[in-house]
Protein backbone atom coordinates (compact mmCIF):
# COMPACT_ATOMS: atom_id res chain seq x y z
CA UNK A 1 0.00 0.00 0.00
CA UNK A 2 1.46 3.27 -1.09
CA UNK A 3 0.00 7.37 -1.16
CA UNK A 4 1.38 9.87 -3.40
CA UNK A 5 0.31 13.73 -3.51
CA UNK A 6 1.30 16.21 -5.57
CA UNK A 7 0.65 19.49 -8.03
CA UNK A 8 -0.43 19.15 -11.57
CA UNK A 9 -0.29 21.81 -14.04
CA UNK A 10 -2.27 20.08 -16.52
CA UNK A 11 -3.54 16.70 -17.54
CA UNK A 12 -0.45 15.42 -18.91
CA UNK A 13 0.94 16.09 -15.10
CA UNK A 14 -1.73 13.72 -13.82
CA UNK A 15 -1.08 10.93 -16.04
CA UNK A 16 2.59 11.26 -15.76
CA UNK A 17 2.06 11.07 -11.77
CA UNK A 18 -0.36 8.23 -11.92
CA UNK A 19 2.08 5.96 -14.26
CA UNK A 20 5.13 6.87 -11.96
CA UNK A 21 3.56 5.83 -8.91
CA UNK A 22 1.80 2.62 -10.17
CA UNK A 23 5.79 1.96 -11.07
CA UNK A 24 7.14 2.74 -8.29
CA UNK A 25 4.53 0.15 -7.12
CA UNK A 26 5.54 -2.88 -9.55
CA UNK A 27 3.23 -2.25 -12.32
CA UNK A 28 4.87 -2.28 -16.07
CA UNK A 29 5.32 0.65 -18.21
CA UNK A 30 5.16 -0.58 -21.98
CA UNK A 31 3.98 1.39 -25.27
CA UNK A 32 1.64 3.31 -23.01
CA UNK A 33 -0.34 0.57 -21.56
CA UNK A 34 0.31 -0.49 -17.90
CA UNK A 35 0.18 -3.89 -16.35
CA UNK A 36 0.19 -6.09 -13.50
CA UNK A 37 -1.24 -9.44 -13.37
CA UNK A 38 -4.36 -9.87 -14.90
CA UNK A 39 -4.81 -6.03 -14.94
CA UNK A 40 -4.39 -4.30 -18.51
CA UNK A 41 -4.95 -0.15 -18.31
CA UNK A 42 -4.09 2.52 -21.49
CA UNK A 43 -4.65 5.88 -19.92
CA UNK A 44 -4.98 8.85 -22.28
CA UNK A 45 -5.51 12.40 -22.50
CA UNK A 46 -8.42 13.30 -24.91
CA UNK A 47 -7.46 16.76 -25.49
CA UNK A 48 -10.27 18.58 -27.48
CA UNK A 49 -11.44 21.73 -26.31
CA UNK A 50 -14.85 20.64 -25.58
CA UNK A 51 -14.40 17.45 -23.71
CA UNK A 52 -10.51 17.21 -22.36
CA UNK A 53 -9.74 15.28 -19.31
CA UNK A 54 -7.72 12.09 -18.67
CA UNK A 55 -9.27 8.84 -19.61
CA UNK A 56 -8.39 4.93 -19.10
CA UNK A 57 -9.11 1.67 -21.24
CA UNK A 58 -9.20 -1.69 -19.82
CA UNK A 59 -8.27 -4.98 -21.65
CA UNK A 60 -7.23 -8.55 -21.15
CA UNK A 61 -3.76 -8.31 -23.06
CA UNK A 62 -1.25 -6.16 -24.57
CA UNK A 63 -0.55 -6.55 -28.24
CA UNK A 64 2.25 -3.58 -28.95
CA UNK A 65 0.41 -0.52 -27.97
CA UNK A 66 -2.89 -1.66 -28.49
CA UNK A 67 -5.16 -3.89 -25.91
CA UNK A 68 -6.50 -7.13 -26.84
CA UNK A 69 -10.10 -7.07 -26.00
CA UNK A 70 -9.87 -3.21 -25.36
CA UNK A 71 -13.14 -2.08 -23.40
CA UNK A 72 -15.54 0.04 -25.33
CA UNK A 73 -16.11 2.26 -22.26
CA UNK A 74 -13.39 4.34 -21.82
CA UNK A 75 -14.36 5.99 -18.10
CA UNK A 76 -13.03 10.06 -18.23
CA UNK A 77 -11.65 12.57 -15.26
CA UNK A 78 -13.15 15.40 -16.59
CA UNK A 79 -15.49 16.89 -19.45
CA UNK A 80 -17.83 13.95 -20.17
CA UNK A 81 -17.83 14.42 -24.22
CA UNK A 82 -18.19 16.91 -26.04
CA UNK A 83 -21.31 18.68 -26.44
CA UNK A 84 -21.85 18.54 -23.01
CA UNK A 85 -21.83 20.69 -20.32
CA UNK A 86 -19.97 20.51 -17.41
CA UNK A 87 -17.42 21.44 -14.99
CA UNK A 88 -13.58 21.15 -16.06
CA UNK A 89 -10.92 20.61 -13.94
CA UNK A 90 -8.86 24.17 -12.93
CA UNK A 91 -5.15 23.77 -13.00
CA UNK A 92 -3.22 24.23 -10.79
CA UNK A 93 -4.70 21.07 -9.14
CA UNK A 94 -3.86 18.98 -6.32
CA UNK A 95 -3.37 14.94 -6.56
CA UNK A 96 -4.17 12.20 -4.32
CA UNK A 97 -2.75 8.44 -5.81
CA UNK A 98 -3.65 5.56 -3.43
CA UNK A 99 -1.71 2.44 -4.94
CA UNK A 100 -2.82 -1.06 -3.11
CA UNK A 101 -2.40 -4.95 -3.97
CA UNK A 102 -4.11 -8.41 -2.66
CA UNK A 103 -6.48 -7.35 -4.94
CA UNK A 104 -4.80 -4.41 -7.24
CA UNK A 105 -6.77 -1.27 -6.75
CA UNK A 106 -5.32 2.29 -7.81
CA UNK A 107 -7.50 5.57 -6.63
CA UNK A 108 -6.39 8.85 -8.09
CA UNK A 109 -8.49 11.79 -6.54
CA UNK A 110 -8.13 15.44 -7.80
CA UNK A 111 -9.16 18.40 -5.45
CA UNK A 112 -9.66 21.65 -7.54
CA UNK A 113 -11.39 25.36 -6.66
CA UNK A 114 -10.55 24.53 -3.43
CA UNK A 115 -13.86 22.47 -2.86
CA UNK A 116 -14.32 20.54 -6.03
CA UNK A 117 -13.09 16.60 -6.34
CA UNK A 118 -13.13 14.01 -9.61
CA UNK A 119 -11.79 10.63 -9.09
CA UNK A 120 -9.93 8.01 -11.85
CA UNK A 121 -9.79 4.57 -10.89
CA UNK A 122 -9.00 0.90 -11.45
CA UNK A 123 -8.11 -2.71 -10.07
CA UNK A 124 -9.07 -6.19 -9.68
CA UNK A 125 -11.87 -8.22 -8.62
CA UNK A 126 -11.38 -9.92 -5.47
CA UNK A 127 -14.12 -12.49 -6.59
CA UNK A 128 -13.36 -15.39 -8.70
CA UNK A 129 -14.79 -14.47 -12.38
CA UNK A 130 -14.64 -16.29 -16.11
CA UNK A 131 -13.13 -13.20 -17.50
CA UNK A 132 -10.40 -11.10 -15.56
CA UNK A 133 -12.23 -8.99 -13.25
CA UNK A 134 -10.61 -5.82 -14.46
CA UNK A 135 -12.79 -2.57 -13.30
CA UNK A 136 -12.84 0.60 -14.13
CA UNK A 137 -14.55 3.92 -12.81
CA UNK A 138 -14.22 7.46 -13.26
CA UNK A 139 -15.85 10.81 -12.84
CA UNK A 140 -17.66 11.51 -16.20
CA UNK A 141 -18.91 15.04 -15.96
CA UNK A 142 -21.75 16.19 -18.12
CA UNK A 143 -25.16 17.16 -18.66
CA UNK A 144 -27.44 17.49 -21.80
CA UNK A 145 -27.04 21.13 -22.49
CA UNK A 146 -30.58 21.05 -24.40
CA UNK A 147 -32.32 20.61 -20.90
CA UNK A 148 -30.74 20.93 -18.14
CA UNK A 149 -27.54 22.55 -18.20
CA UNK A 150 -24.85 22.18 -15.88
CA UNK A 151 -26.49 20.45 -13.01
CA UNK A 152 -26.24 17.29 -10.52
CA UNK A 153 -28.82 14.88 -9.97
CA UNK A 154 -27.76 12.89 -6.90
CA UNK A 155 -29.86 11.22 -3.94
CA UNK A 156 -29.28 7.87 -1.87
CA UNK A 157 -30.21 5.86 -4.56
CA UNK A 158 -27.82 7.00 -6.57
CA UNK A 159 -28.69 9.88 -9.50
CA UNK A 160 -31.73 9.45 -11.22
CA UNK A 161 -33.20 11.10 -14.90
CA UNK A 162 -29.10 10.64 -15.95
CA UNK A 163 -29.00 13.91 -16.89
CA UNK A 164 -25.57 14.42 -15.45
CA UNK A 165 -22.75 13.44 -13.11
CA UNK A 166 -20.22 13.25 -10.62
CA UNK A 167 -21.10 10.75 -8.66
CA UNK A 168 -18.97 8.03 -6.77
CA UNK A 169 -17.47 5.03 -7.98
CA UNK A 170 -20.06 2.23 -8.72
CA UNK A 171 -22.66 4.28 -7.17
CA UNK A 172 -25.11 5.26 -9.94
CA UNK A 173 -28.43 2.72 -9.95
CA UNK A 174 -30.36 4.11 -12.82
CA UNK A 175 -30.90 6.37 -15.64
CA UNK A 176 -32.89 7.93 -18.51
CA UNK A 177 -29.64 8.79 -20.32
CA UNK A 178 -27.22 6.80 -21.58
CA UNK A 179 -24.03 7.52 -19.47
CA UNK A 180 -21.66 4.49 -18.96
CA UNK A 181 -19.12 5.30 -16.18
CA UNK A 182 -18.08 2.21 -15.03
CA UNK A 183 -17.23 -1.34 -16.30
CA UNK A 184 -15.84 -4.63 -15.24
CA UNK A 185 -14.31 -7.58 -17.31
CA UNK A 186 -16.90 -10.39 -15.95
CA UNK A 187 -16.71 -12.95 -18.80
CA UNK A 188 -20.68 -13.25 -18.66
CA UNK A 189 -21.48 -12.00 -21.47
CA UNK A 190 -24.61 -10.69 -20.11
CA UNK A 191 -26.23 -7.76 -22.48
CA UNK A 192 -22.87 -6.54 -24.00
CA UNK A 193 -20.42 -7.52 -26.95
CA UNK A 194 -18.88 -11.14 -26.40
CA UNK A 195 -15.45 -9.81 -24.90
CA UNK A 196 -17.61 -9.90 -21.76
CA UNK A 197 -16.98 -6.14 -20.21
CA UNK A 198 -20.31 -5.33 -18.07
CA UNK A 199 -21.45 -1.37 -18.47
CA UNK A 200 -22.72 0.72 -15.66
CA UNK A 201 -25.43 3.01 -16.26
CA UNK A 202 -27.88 1.54 -18.77
CA UNK A 203 -30.91 1.38 -16.97
CA UNK A 204 -32.76 0.61 -13.86
CA UNK A 205 -31.00 -1.78 -11.65
CA UNK A 206 -33.27 -4.88 -12.41
CA UNK A 207 -31.88 -4.57 -16.18
CA UNK A 208 -29.88 -7.31 -17.61
CA UNK A 209 -25.85 -6.63 -17.01
CA UNK A 210 -26.14 -3.54 -15.04
CA UNK A 211 -24.10 -3.39 -12.90
CA UNK A 212 -24.35 -2.08 -9.03
CA UNK A 213 -24.00 -1.30 -5.51
CA UNK A 214 -27.65 -0.35 -4.38
CA UNK A 215 -27.92 -2.11 -1.12
CA UNK A 216 -25.05 -0.34 0.38
CA UNK A 217 -27.00 2.75 -1.09
CA UNK A 218 -29.92 2.23 1.12
CA UNK A 219 -28.14 1.86 4.12
CA UNK A 220 -26.23 5.67 3.46
CA UNK A 221 -29.77 7.26 4.42
CA UNK A 222 -29.31 6.27 7.55
CA UNK A 223 -25.88 7.69 8.18
CA UNK A 224 -24.66 9.49 10.07
CA UNK A 225 -26.19 7.80 13.87
CA UNK A 226 -28.81 10.28 15.15
CA UNK A 227 -27.35 9.19 18.29
CA UNK A 228 -23.85 9.46 18.58
CA UNK A 229 -23.28 11.59 15.56
CA UNK A 230 -20.39 8.85 13.91
CA UNK A 231 -20.85 7.58 10.88
CA UNK A 232 -19.70 4.20 9.51
CA UNK A 233 -17.65 2.94 5.99
CA UNK A 234 -19.83 1.05 3.92
CA UNK A 235 -18.60 -2.22 1.77
CA UNK A 236 -18.46 -0.80 -2.19
CA UNK A 237 -19.97 -4.71 -3.63
CA UNK A 238 -20.71 -4.36 -7.20
CA UNK A 239 -23.58 -6.82 -8.21
CA UNK A 240 -24.14 -7.99 -11.92
CA UNK A 241 -28.20 -8.59 -12.73
CA UNK A 242 -28.67 -11.32 -15.02
CA UNK A 243 -31.50 -11.12 -17.07
CA UNK A 244 -33.63 -13.07 -14.66
CA UNK A 245 -33.29 -10.85 -12.17
CA UNK A 246 -30.80 -12.66 -10.10
CA UNK A 247 -28.08 -11.07 -8.98
CA UNK A 248 -23.97 -12.02 -8.65
CA UNK A 249 -21.07 -9.93 -6.23
CA UNK A 250 -18.28 -9.49 -8.97
CA UNK A 251 -16.27 -7.15 -6.54
CA UNK A 252 -15.92 -6.27 -3.24
CA UNK A 253 -13.33 -3.58 -3.37
CA UNK A 254 -11.20 -3.78 0.00
CA UNK A 255 -9.44 -0.06 -0.43
CA UNK A 256 -12.83 2.01 -0.72
CA UNK A 257 -15.93 2.73 1.55
CA UNK A 258 -18.93 4.38 0.85
CA UNK A 259 -20.02 6.99 3.91
CA UNK A 260 -21.41 10.56 4.89
CA UNK A 261 -19.67 13.05 5.17
CA UNK A 262 -21.58 15.47 7.58
CA UNK A 263 -19.33 15.27 10.36
CA UNK A 264 -16.50 15.01 8.50
CA UNK A 265 -14.07 17.17 6.57
CA UNK A 266 -12.59 16.50 2.88
CA UNK A 267 -9.00 15.25 3.10
CA UNK A 268 -9.69 14.16 6.36
CA UNK A 269 -7.51 11.41 7.90
CA UNK A 270 -9.85 9.19 10.13
CA UNK A 271 -8.76 6.01 12.16
CA UNK A 272 -10.58 2.47 12.56
CA UNK A 273 -8.71 0.61 14.60
CA UNK A 274 -5.13 0.92 13.27
CA UNK A 275 -6.35 1.56 9.83
CA UNK A 276 -5.98 4.89 8.29
CA UNK A 277 -8.48 6.26 5.60
CA UNK A 278 -8.71 9.25 3.91
CA UNK A 279 -12.29 11.26 3.48
CA UNK A 280 -13.27 12.80 0.12
CA UNK A 281 -16.55 13.66 -0.99
CA UNK A 282 -18.30 12.40 -4.46
CA UNK A 283 -17.87 15.95 -5.67
CA UNK A 284 -18.55 18.57 -3.56
CA UNK A 285 -19.82 18.74 0.04
CA UNK A 286 -22.91 20.80 0.87
CA UNK A 287 -23.84 20.34 4.46
CA UNK A 288 -27.42 22.07 3.74
CA UNK A 289 -28.53 19.99 1.33
CA UNK A 290 -27.42 16.64 2.30
CA UNK A 291 -29.35 14.36 0.69
CA UNK A 292 -28.46 16.25 -2.72
CA UNK A 293 -31.30 16.62 -5.19
CA UNK A 294 -32.13 17.44 -8.70
CA UNK A 295 -30.50 20.63 -10.63
CA UNK A 296 -28.02 21.04 -7.95
CA UNK A 297 -24.00 21.60 -8.19
CA UNK A 298 -23.12 19.76 -4.85
CA UNK A 299 -23.39 16.17 -3.95
CA UNK A 300 -24.77 17.18 -0.04
CA UNK A 301 -23.08 14.64 2.15
CA UNK A 302 -22.40 11.47 0.15
CA UNK A 303 -18.87 10.91 0.30
CA UNK A 304 -16.07 7.70 0.73
CA UNK A 305 -13.69 7.08 2.10
CA UNK A 306 -10.02 5.02 0.76
CA UNK A 307 -7.32 3.24 2.72
CA UNK A 308 -4.43 5.64 3.25
CA UNK A 309 -0.77 5.20 4.20
CA UNK A 310 0.70 8.59 4.16
CA UNK A 311 1.77 11.07 7.48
Amino acid sequence: MAYYSGQASNYQDLQSALVNACVEQGWAWLNGVLSKGNAFVRPFIQNTPAAPGLCIQGGTGQNGSSLINGSVTTPRLGRHTAGYEGVDVVFPCTFNIHINTNPEEVYLIVNFNIDQFYYLAFGLSNINLPGTGLWLGATACGAFLSNYGWAVHLNQAGLYNGQAMPSGLFFCTMTGGTYLKEVIHTGLNLNVNATGWQETIKGAPDIQGVITSVHSMNLLGYLPSKWSDNTVLLPIQVLNCSAAKKTCLVADLKYARYTRIDNLEPNQIIFFGNDKWKIYPFYKKNSVNKDGGSSIQHSGTFGWAVKYDGP
